[in-house]
């Protein structure tokens, strides 16, 4: 697999339709956080671990700061939340209500945040563990909870130190797979789970009978599953489609390939992805303090 994906960069293989290119649509290196009523594209994004977007496109990001900012409809930033101090936010997910779900690392539980911005844990006590399967999802230990995703029917699924759980629309919690990673999740339109297992150097497939199985080569810091079916995952410092190979960045660390060829482009540290409603990945390069967006050029 990883001599095919060399190939792929030699050749510079792109997908049929057009050539990616690479443009950044928030931030511009400063490392301070948003700011409230500055556009995105070109004001500050700061350092955070994760990025999503909504039904309508609006982006959300997280801080270290403990906080969730999104986008407004002009593309300037509003401060959706902030916890009360001592987390480490490091997964998100967006439903189909604008329901904001994030996974608090440190303390070790999961909130949900309504579009007014109110919250609520809907899983973990705040105990580090595993145990509680099969009762109240907010009475349940989890093990550092990171990558979130969630599936059509509202399940929602959480990656923690060698498992994912899961918590259904009834708010009870369960073990869904064992023996994954506990970094980034996807979900793919067809319900098929994938979790980022960067220290096997493996994308990983979970089944919906919780079976897990090596899906693609590499060394995946994130995934996205886009709606029209592609599948994307980050590594060091280049951005791949399974089945097409390296579509963005090289092996070389740094920043550059603005407004061009994306395979062209460098990243600091491409952290996270998100798809847009258009089948877009965007790029969360933490380190570069920019969120970058790579499209087919028409």
């Amino acid at each position: 697999m990883r001599l095919i994906f060399s190939f792929v960069i030699a050749a510079g293989l792109v997908l049929a339709g057009g050539e990616y290119r690479i443009q950044t649509i928030a931030g511009n290196g400063d490392s301070r956080g948003p700011v409230a009523g500055a556009v995105a594209e070109g004001s500050p994004v700061g350092e955070g671990w994760t990025i999503a977007f909504d039904r309508l496109d609006r982006l959300y990001l997280t801080t270290l700061l403990g906080e969730v900012w999104r986008t407004d409809l002009e593309g300037k930033w509003e401060r959706l939340w902030r916890a009360d101090g001592g987390v480490l936010l490091f997964g998100m997910t967006v439903d189909s209500g604008d329901r904001v779900f994030v996974s608090d690392l440190l303390g070790h539980r999961v909130y949900r945040i309504d579009p007014d911005g109110t919250s609520v844990v809907v899983a973990g006590s705040g105990r580090k563990g595993s145990d509680g399967d099969g009762g109240r999802a907010v009475e349940a230990s989890l093990d550092a909870p990171m990558g979130l995703a969630l599936d059509g029917a509202g399940n929602l699924f959480i990656a923690e130190e060698g498992r994912v759980r899961v918590v259904d629309a009834e708010g009870r919690i369960r073990t869904h797979a064992t023996g994954t990673a506990s970094g980034a999740l996807s979900m793919d339109r067809d319900g098929v789970l994938y979790a980022a297992h960067f220290s096997k150097a493996a994308l990983q497939k979970i089944g919906a009978d919780g079976s897990v199985s090596d899906f693609a080569a590499g060394s995946p810091l994130s995934v996205a599953a886009c709606a029209d079916g592609g599948l994307y995952f980050s590594e060091l410092y280049r951005v791949q489609r399974v089945g097409t190979g390296v579509i963005a960045g090289s092996l070389e660390r740094g920043f550059a390939g603005e407004e061009g060829a994306a395979q062209a482009a460098r990243f600091l540290t491409p952290l996270a992805l998100a798809c847009d409603s258009q089948g877009r990945v965007a790029v969360y390069d933490a380190t570069a303090a920019r969120v970058r967006r790579i499209a087919v050029a028409p």
